[in-house]
């Protein structure tokens, strides 16, 4: 046939017609690496690949094998939903918070709530996000809307954050929490 699929000038198409979906091919990530230099080659949407397996763990993609399917991830126009698809959760990933940030140029474009962060462990504290990365999130920490309750269930306590109180005060309104703290005027 040739030492490879190129040599059939087979486009996604034509392999389409040969079975109902490409699963009757059993078909591995490895096959389709060998069908051109790059899976960008075969200009595989993120909808051609639901098809060829129940979920995207089917092909036990890793996140560098993403990687090699375009520059970036966002190349792949993947939703938080999707990339929910790829796992049970998004700790099955392994993604830092250094791969989150290759997503996009930062944070916000995934339009992340708290509870979304909250999926991604079993609490915040497992992303060992400091506050410097939370800042990043945001112009300031007020755009998360983070109650004196969600801070404290990033750790036992706020001094876990090495969070000062000139930190604090950089929040656009006042909590009240200069009085809890200790602090007086």
């Amino acid at each position: 046939m040739g030492d490879t699929i190129q040599d059939w000038d087979i486009t996604w198409k034509r392999l389409s017609e040969m079975g109902d979906t490409i699963q009757d091919w059993d078909i591995t990530w490895e096959r389709l690496s060998e069908m051109g230099d790059t899976i960008q080659d075969w200009d595989i949407t993120w909808e051609r690949l639901s098809e060829m397996g129940d979920t995207i763990q089917d092909w036990d993609i890793t996140w560098e094998r993403l990687s090699e399917m375009g520059d970036t991830i966002q190349d792949w126009d993947i939703t938080w939903e999707r990339l929910s698809e790829m796992g049970d959760m998004i700790q099955d990933w392994d993604i830092t918070w250094e791969r989150l940030s290759e997503m996009g140029d930062m944070i916000q474009d995934w339009d992340i709530t708290w509870e979304r962060l909250s999926e991604m462990g079993d609490i915040i504290q497992d992303w060992d996000i400091t506050w410097e990365r939370l800042s990043e999130m945001g112009d300031t920490i007020q755009d998360w809307d983070i109650t004196w309750e969600r801070l404290s269930e990033m750790g036992d306590m706020i001094q876990d954050w090495d969070i000062t109180w000139e930190r604090l005060s950089e929040w656009r309104y006042n909590t009240g929490l200069g009085y809890y703290m200790g602090e007086t005027e």
